[in-house]
């Protein structure tokens, strides 16, 4: 109905070609359809990809047409969510608690023209200062139910589309061959150093320590027979 009064809000994943490109569009979209960027940003992830975020303010009436528009900027639309959440109970509970709440103003008022004492007119200052507090506080969730019902909110998250295009220099087979046999011969050459290494300075190496070790057991041996004869 013409009273009613809706929160509709939308949620859209999309990877276009430019996320420069895509935040320009979706400022020319929020203007097309009678509304505004509320907040945008671009950063790059730690690998190099770009990506964007906007949230867009559009009249309500036009929501549906704006979302489509967005997406036809796309080359693909990864997620998309839509919620609507009907406060016009809500919103006319408010108007009648500001009507009455306006009446009581109006008869404090007409009290505080007619108080005889002093105690009496500061006691309907009081109670008007109330009433008055409580209208301000009305008209605010009154107007905030209004902004958010004549504008709806999209969220948009951007990402970059990957392109793979081909490499710009000719394939040289030949040059590609040679650099590969050279690294083969580099890692043959290093094999082959690791085992001269080990033929010329790790086997001899080796030998003295076996050596050592079995003159040192000898020797152990020797200790232990004789230390058995001196303590039968």
């Amino acid at each position: 109905t013409a009273d009613a009064r809706v929160i509709r809000n939308a949620s859209l994943s999309l990877l276009v070609d430019s996320i420069e490109d895509a935040i320009s569009q979706s400022l020319t979209i929020a203007e097309q359809y009678g509304g505004y960027i509320q907040h945008s940003n671009i950063g790059e992830n730690p690998d190099g990809s770009r990506y964007g975020y906007t949230t867009l303010r559009v009249q309500d009436d036009q929501f549906t047409e704006a979302i489509t528009s967005l997406k036809e900027g796309a080359t693909r639309v990864k997620d998309e969510s839509i919620s609507a959440e009907d406060v016009t109970e809500q919103y006319t509970d408010l108007k009648a608690q500001l009507n009455n709440t306006r009446n009581e103003e109006q008869a404090y008022l007409g009290l505080l023209n007619r108080a005889g004492s002093v105690s009496d007119l500061l006691q309907v200052q009081r109670e008007l200062s109330k009433v008055r507090g409580r209208i301000e506080s009305l008209q605010g969730r009154i107007q905030y139910l209004e902004n958010q019902t004549d504008y709806s909110t999209i969220s948009i998250n951007f990402e970059e589309d990957r392109i793979i295009t081909l490499p710009s220099k000719r394939f040289r087979f030949i040059p590609v061959v040679k650099d590969a046999l050279a690294g083969l011969i580099s890692v043959v050459q290093s094999v082959v150093t690791s085992l001269v290494w080990l033929v010329i300075v790790g086997i001899p190496a080796g030998l003295v320590l076996w050596g050592a070790f079995v003159v040192y057991r000898k020797i152990r041996n020797r200790a232990a027979c004789h230390a058995v004869r001196v303590n039968p």
